[in-house]
């Protein structure tokens, strides 16, 4: 086999890293598309035992949120002359307390202390609280995990299920991320009936929020 010559085999690595270049390149511009497309995240309506669905309404992202909410809706509800409204919020490495998401985003916040309105269930915690005559259920749906409320819940939903050697390879490959930051923050408000106590009201909204999360943890979108 004849071997190539100095000038052939210059040709011929110019040729190979010119090559190289084009299909390097052809990736860094198609990459914005895809990192900016926006997920169809909140397309379907979600049904809801013994309420009437309506289709969900988008809602525009602030701009001082651009960086960390991808997408925004508004679930209505009715049963008879009731009302439940449910705000949905996809965000990506945003403050996971839940506290602080009331405030950044101007919901009601609870006048009592904030811990004594966390509540546990099979699925996870939330927050459950009213003021005036509505009823308020707040929690972060997670990629993998229970649900959660403070940022030390979420933080070791992470390392328990991120975490893992199972997770080494698709990390290493740029696959998956060290550690999967997203969040579906669920804002439920209710009306108190008239004559009715919060009391009262409290096992309507932890009925709907129990067959919520269930859905949404097994539809959670792909990164």
């Amino acid at each position: 086999m004849t071997s190539l010559t100095p000038s052939l085999r210059a040709s011929w690595l110019a040729l190979l890293c010119g090559g190289v270049l084009i299909t390097l390149a052809k990736v860094l511009w198609l990459m914005p598309t895809r990192m900016i497309a926006a997920p169809t995240v909140f397309a379907d309506a979600i049904e809801l035992p013994n309420w009437r669905s309506q289709p969900p309404q988008s809602l525009p992202i602030p701009e001082n949120k651009a960086n960390e909410l991808r997408a925004v809706a508004l679930y209505r509800y009715h049963q008879g002359d009731r009302q439940l409204d449910i705000e949905m919020r996809y965000l990506e490495k945003s403050d996971t307390s839940v506290r602080n998401l009331i405030l950044q985003y101007g919901k009601v916040t609870p006048t009592i202390p904030f811990e004594s309105t966390i509540r546990q269930n099979e699925a996870g915690y939330y927050s459950l609280f009213a003021e005036g005559d509505t009823a308020y259920l707040s929690s972060c749906i997670n990629p993998k995990g229970g649900t959660t409320v403070t940022s030390a819940q979420f933080t070791q939903n992470r390392y328990t299920y991120d975490l893992r050697l199972d997770r080494a390879i698709p990390i290493v490959l740029g696959q998956v991320s060290l550690q999967d930051s997203r969040c579906l923050w669920t804002y439920m408000t209710l009306a108190i009936a008239p004559n009715a106590s919060a009391e009262a009201t409290y096992p309507v909204l932890e009925a709907s929020w129990e067959r919520w999360q269930t859905q949404w943890q097994s539809r959670f979108p792909n990164p």
